[in-house]
């Protein structure tokens, strides 16, 4: 790889699923009925933080604010039955603004299920479903963002948020790893690789002592290497041959069924 910017820090912690840049889970509650906006706000905030997941949570008692909102929602609770737009017809015209928020109904009924499913909803919830439910629809909606999933860096007394899917792999330098970027662009960080590779191992795979590799990124394992998708080769130790087919086998099969 070319020489790009470097930038030297060190690790702060990882955060995992639906973040934004302030590291926070943006989520809107738009219901006419007061007393299920506060009931349903009070249960997702109940949730998050046992999950402890920063949050930030606009509740709306009319549509119209809520597609004023200049917001980008990882996540709306939308009720199906409103007067004038209904839910259906406001979740149009949101997917028209944000094509990836994930969207929730709430309903007493289940004869809007069909007409809803051109919208792409996440998931129904009766309103009178318990926060059981409210939280596994919360982490299934983390799970399916997890492309968004980071490292928290602090890089001249400033906190840096950076995607790991912006790592193309990382390599040890004695008590600090050199994180090479997709945009060439490095990171030199203090801390071990052995830590790294600890907390990024659904990710990456070990290709030796010195070097663990973003699954994502792998092309091809072809004898004592992996190919990279940019063309370039990583070197493969003996004892991590079995191991990295194994891995990367598996990440692409994963990747077929999602």
């Amino acid at each position: 790889m070319s020489a790009g910017k470097l930038k030297y820090g060190k690790y702060v912690g990882i955060l995992n699923g639906m973040v934004n840049n302030d590291h926070k889970v943006y989520i809107a509650v738009c219901d006419d009925m007061a007393i299920h906006v506060q009931r349903v706000r009070q249960m997702v905030e109940n949730e998050l933080e046992v999950l402890h997941i920063p949050s930030y949570i606009d509740v709306y008692l009319h549509a119209e604010n809520l597609m004023k909102s200049e917001t980008e929602y990882d996540i709306i609770f939308l009720d199906i039955e409103m007067p004038g737009k209904n839910g259906l017809q406001v979740a149009k015209e949101y997917r028209r603004k944000n094509k990836t928020g994930k969207i929730v109904f709430m309903t007493e009924y289940r004869e809007y299920m069909q007409e809803a499913f051109k919208v792409q909803p996440f998931r129904y919830l009766h309103k009178e479903d318990s926060s059981l439910e409210i939280r596994d629809c919360l982490i299934e909606a983390i799970k399916e963002n997890e492309y968004r999933c980071g490292i928290i860096l602090e890089i001249e007394e400033k906190l840096e948020y950076l995607f790991l899917n912006k790592i193309l792999y990382i390599q040890a330098l004695g008590d600090e790893v050199s994180l090479f970027l997709v945009d060439e662009s490095r990171y030199i960080i203090q801390m071990t690789l052995k830590k790294a590779y600890a907390i990024l191992q659904n990710r990456f795979v070990r290709c030796s002592r010195g070097t663990i590799v973003n699954l994502a990124y792998i092309d091809k394992v072809k004898g004592a290497t992996v190919l990279l998708d940019d063309g370039e080769e990583i070197p493969v130790s003996v004892r991590e041959r079995k191991a990295v087919r194994r891995k990367h086998k598996e990440y692409f099969i994963g990747q077929m069924l999602k």
